[in-house]
């Protein structure tokens, strides 16, 4: 008669597979935004702040800093209110592994890393050879830029003019 007891083996491949499933699933899983956030989830902020240090640092040529605006607020509000609902998820995705994939390069998150640190981080990933990487870092750019940039603050300081309202009483 066979024992009911499982092997050794089954016991490290059945604790092994659930390791890596409790891990992936709690990677896959997106927080809840930010009390009085629409979005992004307080860690998710973070990485957009550390990313705004290095795209739009304090000094820069337009006189307006990644904090004088909000950025982390303005991202939030282009992810709720203007981007398609279906880019919000693999947005967020991109900043998890912003968050977590210097650890295996640094050994540590990429919000502890210096500016100057996550500046040459984001300019080695940026560089051609990986077009997963590079493309990611385009994202970062242009979701981040699309929120600078159409700032009111900004917008004034760089002395952009919409011609294109109507004027009252013509109509």
């Amino acid at each position: 008669m066979r024992s009911l007891r499982p092997t050794r083996r089954q016991v490290l491949t059945i604790g092994s597979l659930t390791t890596i499933g409790v891990g992936l699933g709690g990677f896959l899983w997106l927080p809840a935004a930010a009390e009085g956030r629409q979005v992004l989830s307080s860690g998710e902020l973070s990485v957009v702040g550390a990313l705004g240090e290095v795209f739009f640092p304090t000094g820069n040529a337009i006189g307006l800093s990644w904090s004088d605006i909000g950025l982390e607020e303005e991202v939030d509000r282009l992810l709720g209110e203007t981007l398609d609902p279906k880019l919000v998820p693999p947005f967020r995705y991109l900043l998890r592994f912003m968050q977590y994939g210097t650890v295996a390069e640094t050994g540590k998150r990429f919000t502890a890393c210096s500016v100057e640190r996550r500046a040459a981080l984001l300019e080695n990933w940026g560089r051609p050879g990986s077009k997963i990487r590079g493309g990611g870092i385009a994202s970062l750019k242009s979701v981040l830029g699309m929120a600078y940039f159409n700032h009111p603050d900004v917008l004034n300081a760089i002395g952009w003019r919409s011609y294109c309202a109507v004027k009252p009483g013509s109509a």
